[in-house]
């Protein structure tokens, strides 16, 4: 603005000068002031495209499109060649639902800017955006036909794939192009990272490893990039001395690999060696000082060796470089509001606002900030804010339901959660929240109603059958609810909840020892039914029999080595059992064979955590519960765990904090006793 009025004090009408300022008035949120800037000086035939791109977007933050729409017309035929301008009347025709018109307007694009090749995949989103995936689908395949050798194509075409769910087909594309450039590290890349998203791991590694074999030049950055990547995959599934083996041939070779370090110190934290992990992401700060992430995992690594000052110090720095960083600002709105520095967090994160106002998480953390401090009111002021910005997202609803049902506001509660599953009815949480409210109320019929709606939309899944299995226990409808229950068991074998609520049906009847019969007879008729193993260790353990339950999944893993389900209860019953150090050691081990079968399953995350918890390895537990906790999950259990965890590193703020979260609301979970006496011992 300074240098923009000093041209204008010598020359009031300098276009250049005018544009300049008003866009600096739009950053501001000032429309009207860009707009006394530009009106007087645009005509048609006006060739500059930034006083139409500015008054445009003026015009959008009054809300005022038909002027918008006229104004980019105008600069159009003024500017025919104008990228940008084009572009935004793509996007405004799309706004207005003129599929027509913004392809028209996107392929103009393509044609000033053929060089381009990320346009033909921004007009494929368009028509899959208006449900027209074949459309798309044709144009991704018009680009791989145009340049079947061109490297980037392909990784266009996957990512782009990616993006919309269709993880089978990119990875088709993948290997077609490996197929015609068999010498790529990119796209091995690129495939390998579709197989870790599909759980294929082990074709993860071995893509990662032909890499190995495609040049002997150790040296070579495409080499050093192939070990960080299997560095870091071996990290995931807690593979760490391969991990650490990768990292080490790298810095044989690269000694100040700033990659390499970043990768050694996290593998450091992980492992609960804090204090050395300081060391390397210093290291890492030194050859870069702009890398934001290592400024993150540098003040992560203060905070577990205690040192909060420091921590907050490298976020200061952080932001230095980056101000605007999302990351570096949430993590100091997080240590601020352990201080207690509520405005100064809040700053923080409607920073994060300004720059991304769509942001759902900042929305969250903001209404959880408050809620932790006892301020109902504004948590409820954010979380209505976020559904308002984004009606189609269930964090806003579900949270609010939750405020609610704390508030011993059910009706408010039912109401919110209507008003979010009405707008989001494929939303599983939603429906599950909405279910559980009504039923609480004792209006099982409004909650049946809900769960026949469910499975008519989706009789493919289990959540409806579930839930109508819930609302039969509580009407006391045992058969019907058994049915049910074992009806969303047979649709989806691996997901645990049926399989709870069906030994909870049997213990609420008294026909724990006669399921057990029936179950055991069907194993010997179907042994290789995983459900029934799995329902059989779930009823052992509730009829308060744990080693029976060990048994059971013992039987079921020599069957099926990789039931992951089998491999993490077992985990997490052998290490709450009475255990020994045999037993505990056995219990990492099978947590890790699960993690490996599936990377960042929060479930399992947190039996790694607690596992390492009872072996007295608080710091290893502590770190994995932060990486657990930054997948936001909803489960109480796991902020219960979390919480004991951190009150043995002696993080007593944070373990309030998680105890606190664990018994929001009126949800009932397993450890809600322990949970509720915890929360004294911490007041």
């Amino acid at each position: 603005i300074e240098k923009a009025d000093a041209v204008l004090a010598v020359d009031k009408n300098n276009i250049d000068a005018r544009a300049i300022k008003s866009s600096a008035m739009l950053l501001e949120q000032k429309p009207e002031e860009a707009l006394s800037l530009l009106e007087p000086v645009v005509t048609p035939g006006l060739n500059n495209p930034q006083v139409f791109t500015a008054l445009v977007m003026a015009y959008v933050q009054l809300k005022n499109p038909e002027k918008a729409l006229q104004t980019l017309t105008l600069g159009i035929e003024a500017n025919p060649d104008s990228v940008p301008l084009r572009l935004m009347l793509a996007r405004l025709e799309a706004e207005n639902k003129d599929l027509d018109k913004a392809a028209t307007q996107m392929r103009a694009v393509i044609g000033l800017v053929p060089e381009d090749q990320s346009l033909p995949y921004q007009l494929a989103d368009l028509y899959w955006r208006f449900g027209q995936q074949d459309e798309a689908r044709k144009i991704v395949q018009e680009q791989l036909i145009k340049q079947p050798d061109q490297e980037e194509n392909y990784l266009f075409a996957a990512v782009f794939l990616r993006q919309k769910g269709d993880l089978a087909e990119a990875e088709n594309l993948l290997r077609q192009g490996l197929e015609r450039l068999p010498k790529s590290f990119k796209l091995r890349f690129a495939l390998s990272e579709i197989l870790v998203a599909t759980r294929n791991i082990d074709q993860a590694f071995g893509v990662l490893q032909e890499c190995l074999t495609l040049t002997k030049d150790m040296e070579d950055p495409e080499i050093i990039n192939t070990r960080i990547a299997l560095a870091r995959l071996h990290l995931v599934v807690r593979d760490i001395p391969s991990a650490q083996s990768q990292v080490e041939q790298i810095l044989q070779v690269s000694p100040k690999n700033p990659d390499a370090h970043f990768m050694k110190g996290q593998i450091l934290l992980a492992t609960g060696k804090a204090a050395d992990a300081i060391a390397e992401f210093r290291a890492v700060i030194s050859e870069k000082t702009t890398d934001i992430p290592a400024y993150l995992m540098l003040s992560r690594s203060h905070l577990v060796e205690k040192q909060p000052e420091l921590a907050m110090d490298t976020l200061r720095q952080a932001l230095e470089v980056n101000p605007n960083s999302p990351e570096a600002l949430r993590a100091m709105a997080v240590l601020q509001a352990r201080n207690k520095d509520y405005a100064g967090a809040e700053r923080n994160l409607r920073k994060i606002l300004e720059n991304t106002p769509e942001d759902a998480r900042t929305y969250v953390e903001l209404g959880d900030m408050y809620y932790s401090s006892g301020d109902h009111a504004r948590a409820e002021q954010e979380y209505s804010s976020l559904v308002q910005k984004l009606e189609r997202n269930p964090a806003g609803y579900l949270r609010l339901g939750a405020l609610h049902m704390a508030n011993k506001d059910s009706a408010a509660a039912e109401k919110i959660l209507r008003q979010g599953y009405q707008a989001n009815p494929d939303a599983s949480t939603l429906m599950s929240a909405l279910v559980q409210v009504l039923m609480t109320q004792g209006d099982s019929f409004a909650a049946e109603e809900i769960s026949q709606q469910a499975i008519k939309r989706h009789p493919e899944r289990a959540l409806g059958y579930a839930t109508l299995g819930q609302i039969f226990i509580q009407k006391k409808q045992y058969t019907e609810a058994e049915a049910m229950l074992r009806k969303a068991i047979s649709l989806e074998p691996q997901w645990l909840p049926p399989y709870n609520t069906l030994a909870r049906l049997f213990l609420v009847q008294g026909k724990q020892s006669q399921a057990i019969k029936e179950l055991e007879n069907l194993k010997r008729t179907a042994p290789d039914n995983q459900a029934v193993y799995l329902s059989l260790a779930l009823l052992y353990e509730n009829n308060g029999d744990p080693n029976k339950a060990v048994a059971m999944y013992r039987e079921l893993l020599s069957k099926n080595p990789d039931a992951w389900p089998a491999l993490n209860n077992l985990a997490f019953l052998l290490s709450n059992n009475k255990p020994g150090a045999k037993e505990l050691d056995e219990a990492l081990l099978l947590a890790e064979q699960a993690n490996k079968l599936r990377p960042n399953e929060t479930a399992i995350l947190d039996t790694l955590a607690w596992v390492q918890y009872r072996r007295g390895a608080t710091s290893e537990a502590s770190a994995l519960m932060d990486d657990v906790l930054t997948k936001n999950p909803d489960d109480p259990g796991i902020h219960y765990h979390a919480a004991v965890i951190f009150k043995a590193s002696g993080r007593l703020e944070e373990a309030r904090e998680q105890v606190k979260r664990a018994l929001q609301g009126a949800r009932d979970f397993r450890e809600r006793t322990d949970a509720e006496a915890l929360q004294e011992t911490l007041k």
